[in-house]
């Protein structure tokens, strides 16, 4: 697969897990914040403002609903106490 190829398909599969992700949660707002010294613009995330206040339960969850039913049979086991854990 070629360069350009591989960008292509990467950027659809970053679409479809966007599209799976907010089936289920809302986007978090996106602030710009201007400092004057140095002078520069920063973006800033409001992931605070998610059900766990954390940007893990994103990938957590499109990993999940990527799973086969056989998987799911399995079943699933997470090592983290913390947001990612909330995720799974």
């Amino acid at each position: 697969m070629d360069s350009e190829s591989l960008q292509r398909s990467l950027r659809q599969e970053i679409l479809f897990a966007r599209r799976r992700i907010y089936e289920v949660g809302e986007a978090t707002p996106l602030h710009s914040i201007i400092l004057q010294e140095p002078e520069l613009e920063i973006f800033v995330k409001r992931e605070d403002l998610s059900p766990i206040h954390a940007y893990k339960w994103r990938g957590a969850y499109n990993r999940m609903a990527l799973l086969s039913s056989e998987e799911l049979a399995i079943g699933v086991v997470t090592a983290s106490a913390g947001n990612h854990a909330q995720g799974v």
